[in-house]
């Protein structure tokens, strides 16, 4: 029992470092923010290039704010297999579906046809090109 309440508050101080600006957390938006118009990457791929975790780069992603999802594609990130995982998470979901739609996204039901959209993206080489600073990244992102 004490390794789960450890577990747990563990991970509670992790979701709290993600939610501040974050190497990661650039990292993953400068990945994103490449994603070019008609393609997406899965999450596990952006993991890779960035050192992480598929899980992590997902929870990043939903936790941006307005203003940073309005910079970055974000929408353009799906599950492996193409499905659009945010819909589980309820109005965001239907947000990105929306967004994918009205480019022009191929879907099959809540799946992008990654035969079609799948981006092989090799354009980060891994932690040589992380950004450290947040405000920075933000405000050339706005220019």
């Amino acid at each position: 029992m004490g390794t789960l309440v450890k577990n747990s508050s563990e991970q509670l101080q992790n979701k709290d470092k993600l939610n501040k600006p974050s190497v990661l957390k650039v990292s993953i938006m400068k990945v994103v923010r490449q994603i070019p118009d008609q393609k997406v990457m899965f999450f596990g791929q952006i993991a890779d290039m960035v050192d992480s975790h598929a899980r992590l780069v997902g929870y990043v992603l939903t936790g941006m704010n307005e203003e940073e999802m309005k910079l970055v594609p974000w929408y353009r990130v799906v599950a492996k297999d193409g499905f659009i995982s945010s819909l589980k998470l309820g109005m965001k979901g239907h947000i990105q579906k929306k967004l994918l739609l009205r480019e022009g996204y191929k879907l099959n039901g809540d799946k992008v046809d990654m035969n079609e959209h799948l981006w092989l993206f090799a354009g980060i080489n891994h932690l040589e090109d992380r950004v450290d600073d947040y405000e920075g990244f933000i405000e050339g992102l706005k220019r």
